[in-house]
């Protein structure tokens, strides 16, 4: 009568396993570091629009652009890319040096760029008119707009482009009532004033003080902690801007940082995760899947789990955030053993443990009681099943 008995405990501890390997992703605690750190990462192999599609326990499945080619793929804990599919193409990006070129091509003269966060703003003649248009991140030229005439004095945006066109960046006006200009610049690490006349011409330049060096974007998490934005991990660090995302209060934000470290476009794109307790990282572990989870917490260096994924043993270094940065395979995850389950009782303080078994067993209710070998020690019926 013990065969059945014993093929029941199996069946049990089969279903536990497989109910928690079932288990739906909570997609809190992140495998292989930060998704900002895997978006780096992708970045700095070349793909850029960058999206997460699915999170599972070992990988999680990103869309993203290379080249011309929309593709997705799977990024596994280990940094490990699977092979990509193309699922669509994917249209390139243009600099201000392009949508020059594109508007010269269609006609514009005396043309001045702004990039404001990867969409242009561009200021140029036409015939005798002055027109404002907007050029997208793929060059798309817009509706045109109007706003007077073209005369031989050049305004602001002329200034701009010209003293772009001789050096200078960073441009900001002081002053703009003719016959002449003012303004503040740039050139290297010096800032200048300059006096214009209403032709472009530097009449008078005058040192005033010292202008940033471009930014390295090994830096900018510690430039934008000094603006407010913590936990900043850079996700594109391809000039001429840069690309990163970090914290502001409780939310995500994704920012577009300039050569010189101005933010030029900030967006909310989630909540950030806070401050993890071990108590809190167990449950989300087990919400997530694994089981016979042990946390240990290492205080500013985050925790240390041991975890089982099915049949897996997993090490798993994790930081206060809940973003796993390494994990190391242990080997198989065995159940324990009566005797193992016992003994751990005994070390709570239970003193004369028994194990029974409840089933059904050819109609009938059953409990029976075991030893520590899973040998039968006593019977009682229950009543029907």
């Amino acid at each position: 009568m013990s065969r059945p008995l014993r093929s029941v405990i199996t069946g049990l501890a089969m279903v536990a396993i497989l109910s928690s390997a079932g288990a739906a992703p909570a997609q809190i605690i992140q495998l292989g570091g930060s998704e900002s750190e895997i978006k780096a990462m992708l970045s700095a192999r070349g793909y850029d629009r960058i999206d997460v599609v699915e999170r599972g326990l070992s990988s999680t499945t990103y869309q993203a652009c290379l080249g011309t080619d929309r593709l997705q793929f799977k990024v596994y804990w280990d940094g490990r890319i699977g092979s990509p599919d193309r699922i669509g193409g994917c249209r390139p990006f243009v600099d201000e040096a392009q949508v020059r070129r594109l508007l010269a091509a269609r006609g514009y003269e005396r043309i001045s760029v702004e990039n404001r966060g990867g969409t242009f703003i561009a200021v140029a003649c036409r015939g005798n008119n002055r027109i404002r248009v907007n050029v997208s991140p793929h060059g798309d030229i817009g509706p045109e707009r109007v706003f007077g005439a073209c005369q031989p004095e050049l305004a602001p945006a002329d200034i701009v482009a010209r003293l772009e066109a001789e050096g200078y960046d960073r441009v900001s006006f002081q002053d703009r009532q003719l016959p002449r200009y003012v303004a503040h610049a740039c050139s290297g690490t010096v800032r200048y004033e300059l006096v214009m006349n209403r032709f472009g011409e530097i009449a008078e330049r005058r040192q005033i003080g010292q202008c940033e060096r471009p930014v390295d974007p090994f830096d900018l998490p510690a430039l934008l902690a000094r603006k407010g934005i913590e936990r900043a991990v850079v996700t594109d660090a391809r000039p001429p801007r840069f690309r990163a995302e970090g914290c502001r209060g409780g939310y995500k934000v994704e920012v577009t940082v300039s050569r010189f470290g101005e933010i030029l476009d900030e967006v909310r794109i989630g909540r950030c995760q806070p401050e993890l307790t071990a108590a809190q990282l167990s449950a989300l572990l087990r919400d997530q899947g694994y089981s016979n989870v042990r946390v240990t917490d290492n205080g500013a260096n985050g925790f240390l789990a041991i975890v089982c994924e099915g049949n897996r043993r997993s090490e798993l270094l994790i930081n206060r955030y809940g973003e796993v940065s390494r994990q190391v395979a242990l080997g198989p995850c065995a159940s324990p053993t009566l005797r193992e389950v016992i003994a751990r009782f005994g070390e709570e303080g239970v003193r004369q443990a028994r194990v029974y078994v409840e089933g059904c067993e050819r109609g009938r209710r059953v409990r029976v009681e075991i030893d520590e070998y899973g040998e039968i020690r006593d019977r009682e019926r229950l009543g029907g099943c």
